[in-house]
């Protein structure tokens, strides 16, 4: 008997002794029953041969020479480790801030354009030439709709008219950069930069956008550009009226101490206060006190067409020309109910079982901002709309300007005298061009 179990110890051993790949017999005939009994092969016995080489060929493990076992697949880590490391530079980009969390609270504030196509979008974004991009929302067309993406672009040109137009890249009508594209898998193409002129005229006019870029603008007053323009400045206006920012957030930036630096005075930055220490009951928001203006201007552009402050010119001996008719400048952070006409603009809702705040803006159908207090303030600034503006009552195009006189009268000339004061100009009898054919 003791014999017989010395055996049978001796046969087990065996079996679970592990050969150069590091598999052992015991574990692979486990495995092969394993595999006859849960796929239910049919002739098992003819299939036993297959079965065992497509184990052994799934259990196969590499081994370096001169290594053991176990350094190979410490040899093995080391070297992915190191490839990762190599190429990782090659996928460092700035990760949009279009991700799950913001398309869920988008969603619960009624806004959903398609988990498939925020995915595809958001593939699509971290190809462009910007960093801090978000998804800015979507304008629908007669034809074909524009998603419209936002983001600071780099290198972005220096070259540009100061009293055309905000500086590009300083908080301004053209402090963001913007792309457009007509769906999920198209291709993008950037807006070009606003000038105050392109805003002037595109609050003049009410017009829906075709979806062709390069379409002409045919409205009265004439708009000074193509469909691409109009597209930018109605952006530009509804980014600066609907771009809001929960207060105490946000702070001015200080000024360099190099006296030759450049400034942009209106810049803003991140409170540097830790942002949990901010944190307040998402109920403690749903007030217009709690509410501040991202850009400059108090929510709308100015009549010079701009949300900052028109460079002095300078006359003849250097000195700066003051501008009488100059609007009011209105810094940055302004509170959404500093000014009355402004605060009925805004509706708050608590949503989610007062976890979310939504706030809505009447003055551009289709803007929704999503807030909440915890874990630290945040706001989510979207738009899903044809880009034009609510009326109080019917548009109507404004009248076109007083004829132009033909002619003046002197102020001495009597009434009576009017027509005999009046001659014709004489007909011109003469080629103009037979002198100059004479002289040749």
């Amino acid at each position: 008997m003791s014999k017989t179990l010395s055996d049978f110890e001796d046969a087990k051993a065996k079996l679970y002794t592990e050969e150069v790949d590091g598999v052992n017999l015991y574990e692979h005939l486990t495995k092969t029953v394993m595999d006859l009994v849960k796929h239910k092969r049919d002739a098992p016995l003819s299939n036993l041969e297959d079965i065992c080489t497509v184990l052994r060929q799934s259990t196969f493990i590499h081994q370096i020479d001169g290594l053991s076992k176990d350094d190979s697949k410490s040899q093995l880590s080391k070297d992915q480790g190191a490839w990762v490391g190599s190429v990782s530079s090659l996928m460092r980009t700035q990760s949009p801030s279009i991700n799950w969390d913001s398309a869920n609270l988008l969603e619960h504030a009624g806004i959903n354009i398609g988990k498939k196509e925020s995915y595809l979008l958001h593939k699509q974004m971290k190809s462009l030439p910007a960093q801090n991009t978000r998804l800015w929302g979507k304008i629908l067309g007669t034809n074909s709709d524009y998603f419209v993406v936002e983001g600071d672009a780099v290198n972005r040109s220096t070259d540009f008219d100061k009293f055309a137009m905000d500086r590009p890249g300083y908080n301004g009508a053209n402090l963001k950069t913007y792309w457009v594209c007509s769906g999920a898998g198209a291709e993008f193409t950037q807006l070009p930069d606003v000038t105050s002129e392109q805003i002037i005229g595109a609050k003049q006019i009410k017009k829906f956008f075709t979806g062709n870029l390069d379409a002409p603008v045919e409205s009265y007053p004439v708009f000074p550009g193509n469909e691409a323009n109009l597209l930018r400045a109605q952006v530009c206006c509804i980014s600066v009226a609907t771009t809001l920012i929960p207060g105490g957030v946000f702070s001015e930036a200080e000024a360099p101490e190099e006296e030759d630096a450049e400034f942009d005075a209106s810049a803003l930055v991140v409170d540097g206060a830790d942002l949990m220490e901010k944190a307040v009951p998402t109920v403690d928001m749903n007030d217009v006190g709690a509410w501040q203006y991202y850009y400059p201007g108090g929510g709308d552009l100015n009549a010079y067409g701009r949300c900052t402050a028109t460079p002095l010119k300078l006359d003849s001996e250097g000195e700066p020309i003051e501008d009488e008719n100059e609007p009011e400048f209105k810094p940055p952070m302004a509170g959404i109910g500093d000014d009355e006409a402004n605060a009925a603009k805004w509706s708050l809702k608590l949503i989610k079982d007062s976890l979310l705040l939504k706030i809505t803006n009447s003055e551009w159908p289709g803007s929704v901002s999503v807030g909440y207090g915890q874990p630290y303030p945040k706001c989510i600034n979207f738009y899903v709309g044809y880009g034009v503006a609510a009326a109080a009552r019917g548009y109507n195009p404004p009248l076109a300007p007083p004829m132009q006189e033909e002619y003046a009268i002197p102020e001495e000339v009597e009434e009576e005298d009017y027509f005999g004061k009046l001659s014709e100009h004489p007909d011109q009898l003469v080629d103009p061009n037979q002198e100059e054919d004479n002289n040749e």
